[in-house]
């Protein structure tokens, strides 16, 4: 159960790794492929896709525990209303473009992600905590975090990285440390975050 949270950063690492092989390159280097907090992808300032996983528990007698159904929803080859990274690698590199099509997509995808999977549910995800915070674009942002019960002001905190329950990091200037929540108002995510008071 510990590690339900961490399967949507699973899933985007291997997003990104699929879009890094259409590409020939790292993605974030060709064209600022990154991830935002909890489940977003961007390509510089655009929102390109998104990944949504849904847990449950109990199922079949034969598989008891958890089931994860994640859904990758992600711009691959329609221009409108942002962007897509078939247009990203045709205008990184001449004729890179011609290589996307969701299949390819879909097929590196898969190749990377069953491997991954397997690696995590043996060993967690310490093996990828590392590339996950190399993709992500909130290394050493400051954000404002209110107190759960909003009788106290916000503090002014910096993201340092993801805890072990798979929420932000962040620590104020005195270096005290905050685990962020998002507070289920904000379309933003970034924007809303709270803590408990302890």
């Amino acid at each position: 159960a510990a590690l339900l949270p961490f399967y949507q950063y699973l899933v985007s690492i291997a997003v990104h790794r699929a879009v890094s092989e259409l590409c020939g390159e790292d993605a974030k280097a060709a064209f600022e492929l990154q991830l935002k907090w909890p489940n977003d992808i961007y390509a510089g300032n655009l929102k390109v896709g998104g990944v949504l996983c849904q847990t449950s528990s109990g199922g079949p007698s034969s598989s008891p525990g958890f089931q994860v159904v994640g859904g990758v929803g992600f711009n691959a080859c329609n221009s409108a209303p942002t962007t897509c990274v078939r247009d990203l690698m045709e205008s990184h590199r001449a004729g890179a473009g011609a290589k996307v099509t969701r299949e390819a997509l879909l097929a590196a995808f898969c190749n990377h992600f069953e491997g991954m999977l397997e690696t995590m549910e043996e060993h967690g995800f310490a093996p990828f905590e590392e590339t996950y915070l190399q993709l992500w674009m909130h290394s050493r942002q400051e954000v404002q975090a209110q107190v759960e019960d909003k009788g106290s002001p916000p503090v002014d905190v910096t993201i340092r990285g993801i805890t072990s329950s798979g929420f932000l990091r962040a620590e104020d200037n005195s270096g005290r440390a905050f685990e962020l929540h998002p507070d289920g108002n904000s379309l933003d995510m970034m924007q809303g975050l709270l803590y408990t008071k302890r």
